[in-house]
């Protein structure tokens, strides 16, 4: 069922955002494992992350709001997509009726602030953060040999990444070196990027 869903994706021209806790395919893109500092892999590293970030922020908030997700979910498989689908759709409820209010009160003004904060935080106290080193090691262990599939998808994979990291290059954007602040301009180069890779 996945390869089925991860062969219309790449056929769309579009993949899969992971950390190194994946495996490289040509529908997930995963980080360059021990990119040295200021190498083009580093820059790549962080843009990905950066993105990567917004999704495992929306699921943490999700998490946060609703107790039924604390813990694994009981019952019969089949009848979780209904639970998930509910806790997604009154999540968005709420954003929305919040966002239709029309006024940004002063607390929602400090969280916002707060949240840049603490992204800016981040960044400047690590600046050599890479996401992990674990795929490699992980693929490695694996009992016998990859299968023809598996090893196409990982070349596609690879070649996906190398030309993701060679537009950022030839885009002249790198990762931000100044007390770890994220320029928004880099980060629509880089969306915009993407969006003409497909």
């Amino acid at each position: 069922m996945l390869l089925v869903m991860a062969e219309t994706l790449r056929k769309q021209g579009l993949y899969l955002i992971g950390d190194s806790a994946y495996a490289l395919r040509s529908f997930l893109v995963t980080p360059y494992d021990n990119a040295k500092p200021n190498t083009k892999e580093d820059n790549f590293n962080f843009f990905l992350s950066s993105k990567r970030i917004y999704v495992e922020c929306a699921f943490g908030e999700i998490d946060r709001r609703w107790g039924i997700l604390w813990k694994a979910l009981e019952g019969e498989l089949s009848g979780h997509k209904y639970t998930i689908d509910s806790c997604l759709r009154l999540h968005n409820f709420i954003v929305e009726y919040r966002l239709s209010k029309e006024k940004t009160t002063e607390e929602d003004s400090y969280e916002l602030e707060e949240l840049e904060r603490a992204s800016n935080d981040f960044y400047g106290s690590n600046p050599l953060e890479t996401p992990g080193v674990y795929a490699e090691d992980v693929l490695d262990r694996v009992v016998g040999r990859p299968s023809c599939r598996e090893t196409m998808l990982r070349e596609q994979g690879k070649e996906l990444r190398d030309r993701l990291c060679k537009g950022l290059q030839n885009a002249g954007m790198a990762r931000p070196t100044s007390g770890g602040k994220s320029s928004s301009a880099h980060h629509d180069r880089y969306n915009r990027m993407v969006c003409n890779e497909k």
